[in-house]
C-alpha cells in the first residue's frame, strides 16, 4: 500500500496469458504509471494472448499515463474485491487501443461492488486493424459497467466501436442496476 510503480519508456509484451502476464491489483492504494508521464512512451501489448491485462480488485488504484493494446477480452477490468467493495479507482490519461471485448469493464465480485471510480482524459478506440479480432457477435464497447454506482466518466475521446456484422455496445454503457453515473 502506498507504492507507485513507474514504467520506463518502452513496449512491454504481456501476451503470455493471464497466469503469467496479467497484473492484478490486490493491495489498496497503489499507482501504476509511466515514469515520463507520456502515455505514448509506454505501451503494454497483449497481442490478444492475455484475457485481462490489468485487473483492479482493491480500492484506490490509479492507472495513468500509459497505452494498453490488444487484450483478448478487457485491457482494464475493475471488479468488486474478494471480501469487500472496491472504490476510488482512477483511470487517467490512458490510451486503450483495439480491445478484444470492452476496453474498460466494471462489474461485481462475489457479493461485492466496484463503485465511485473515475475515467478521465483518456482515449479509447477500436481501429480497423482491431475490428477483425472482436468475437461473440460484436461484443465490444468503450466503457461497460454493471451494478456500478457513482462513476464519473469525463473528458475522454471514445471512437470506432462498430462491426461489419452484429451490434456493438456504446462508447459508455452503464446498465444492470448501475446508478449515480456522470
Amino acid at each position: 500500500s502506498g507504492t507507485t510503480i513507474l514504467l520506463h519508456d518502452g513496449e512491454y509484451d504481456m501476451s503470455g496469458g493471464d497466469n503469467q502476464h496479467r497484473i492484478r491489483f490486490l493491495t489498496p492504494n497503489v499507482t501504476l504509471r509511466s515514469y515520463s508521464g507520456n502515455r505514448s512512451a509506454v505501451t503494454l501489448w497483449g497481442y490478444y494472448g492475455t484475457n485481462e491485462m490489468l485487473t483492479v480488485e482493491a480500492s484506490n488504484i490509479t492507472i495513468a499515463d500509459i497505452t494498453i493494446r490488444e487484450a483478448y477480452n478487457h485491457p482494464i477490468h475493475v471488479t468488486g474485491g474478494a471480501t469487500s467493495n472496491v472504490t476510488g479507482t482512477l483511470i487517467y490519461n490512458v490510451h486503450i487501443i483495439d480491445p478484444g471485448e470492452q476496453a474498460i469493464k466494471i462489474n461485481t465480485g462475489p457479493g461485492t461492488y466496484a463503485d465511485d471510480g473515475r475515467i478521465e482524459c483518456s482515449r479509447i478506440e477500436l481501429t480497423n486493424n482491431g475490428r477483425p479480432n472482436i468475437r461473440n457477435g460484436c461484443y465490444t464497447g468503450g466503457v461497460d459497467g454493471h451494478q456500478a454506482m457513482g462513476w464519473v466518466v469525463r473528458l475522454n475521446h471514445i471512437e470506432g466501436f462498430w462491426c461489419d456484422t452484429g451490434l456493438s455496445e456504446h462508447g459508455v454503457h452503464f446498465w444492470t442496476a448501475s446508478r449515480d453515473t456522470l
